[in-house]
């Protein structure tokens, strides 16, 4: 599941995907990204499953690219969600509803740790994913599409930031906004 949130965090778009993933928490999640990293750079890529700062739950491991326009202003988040095969629990499912707590359970918890800086992975944390997750090649390559779908919209906002201006966007999101509180 993919979307655009705001600078600020407010969902903007959302492609054909499962609401859930993305209609409810994008809020909590790009807001955890600033205030675990308050001044976001080009080329930063943050992993996030925390439900405690927003995410549906352990298992949606959650990407967030920061769109950061040449003059350095964080004008966007990109976010890609994908639902993962193995997370870590004590045992081998992601719904691990016998749970006696967050312990027992036993899931890597990501509360928007950076996993990419200046466009190369933070290698500590994938080492820690792939010794620990059941399926490292699986959750390499889930890792690699998210990153990679997040990399596009990241690519493509700031081409159409660059062709028709930054001011045409931000005008663009406030009657996005407007236009969709009219039609509620």
């Amino acid at each position: 599941s993919c979307c655009i949130a705001t600078a600020a965090g407010e969902l903007l778009v959302t492609a054909e995907s499962l609401p859930a993933h993305v209609l409810g928490g994008i809020d909590l999640m790009c807001r955890s990204v600033l205030e675990f990293h308050p001044d976001p750079k080009p080329g930063d890529a943050f992993l996030h499953n925390s439900p405690y700062h927003g995410c549906t739950h352990p298992a949606d491991h959650t990407i967030l690219v920061p769109v950061i326009d040449d003059d350095g202003v964080h004008r966007f988040t990109v976010v890609a969600k994908a639902h993962q095969a193995d997370i870590g629990n004590s045992i081998a499912t992601t719904y691990f509803g016998d749970a006696r707590d967050v312990y027992h359970e036993g899931a890597l918890i990501f509360p928007a740790v950076q996993v990419q800086r200046e466009f190369r992975n933070i290698d500590d944390i994938i080492r820690m994913c792939q010794l620990r997750i059941r399926v490292p090649e699986q959750w390499y390559g889930d890792y690699l599409a998210m990153l990679g779908a997040a990399r596009v919209g990241e690519r493509e906002l700031l081409c159409i930031g660059r062709e028709l201006g930054w001011d045409a966007l931000d005008q663009f999101t406030t009657d996005w906004f407007e236009y969709s509180e009219q039609r509620m």
